[in-house]
This record gives structure tokens, C-alpha cells and sequence, in this order.
């Protein structure tokens, strides 16, 4: 037990019942890829209370797609400004930095460090936020 506490700690991850949180974590997953609630019960041997109460997310996911415009059906999305692209000037105007940072994760992962042009740490949200500019 003292491990699991050691790894969240090193994680950031604060979680009051470390060993039952990957549990939940699994149960939520499912969840969210569309898996039943029979199904789920019965990988995690929980009775259905228990399941919804301690272990899912209790978000209204279908009601959540409809009231954001999409489709009730799980992953038909389509956003329409999407498909097009904003003019470069418009692009440096929002994000002017992106031209400085983008060398820098790529040479992060070459593993080179600040003083040689990357990165000291990886940043993947940072890094996923640059892709979709």
C-alpha cells in the first residue's frame, strides 16, 4: 500500500481510496466507451448500486451530446468550422508564440533540454494543444 501512496504522490494524483481508484477508473472507461451497465456489474462483480453510486461518472452523456448539437449516437461529430482553416495572419495574431515553441517540442523529443533547444520536461497536453493549432 505504501507503494501505491509513493506512485500517486510522484503522479500528483490525489485519491482519498488509492486501491479501489483503478477500479472506478476502469468502470468509467467502459462507461464512457459505451459499455453496458450488465456488462460492467459483472467484470467488476458489483451490484448495479453500487456500481452507479461509487464506481460511474453519472453524467447524462446522450442528453450532454444533444444540448451540445450533435447526434445522440457516441462519436458522430462533426463541427463545421472545423473544416476550415483561419488565414495564417489571423493564426499569428491568436497564437504568436507557436513559431518559438514548436522547435522546442520537437527537439524535446530528441530528448534535447532547454539549453540545447527543447524542453526540460514533457508538457503532452502543451505538446497536444500546439498539434491542433
Amino acid at each position: 500500500l505504501q507503494e501505491t501512496w509513493r506512485i500517486f504522490g510522484a503522479a500528483g494524483l490525489v485519491a482519498s481510496k488509492k486501491t479501489h481508484l483503478p477500479r472506478r477508473v476502469g468502470a468509467q472507461d467502459a462507461e464512457t466507451h459505451g459499455t453496458s451497465l450488465a456488462q460492467i456489474s459483472q467484470a467488476g462483480r458489483w451490484n448495479q448500486s453500487v456500481l452507479c453510486q461509487a464506481y460511474l461518472t453519472h453524467l447524462p452523456r446522450q442528453f450532454m451530446r444533444i444540448v451540445a448539437g450533435f447526434s445522440a449516437s457516441p462519436g458522430d461529430y462533426f463541427l463545421a468550422r472545423a473544416a476550415n482553416e483561419p488565414p495564417y495572419v489571423l493564426q499569428k495574431q491568436l497564437w504568436p508564440w507557436i513559431e518559438e515553441w514548436e522547435p522546442r517540442f520537437e527537439a524535446r523529443a530528441r530528448r534535447q533540454c532547454w539549453a540545447e533547444g527543447g524542453l526540460d520536461d514533457d508538457d503532452l497536453a502543451a505538446d497536444g494543444f500546439l498539434k491542433l493549432c
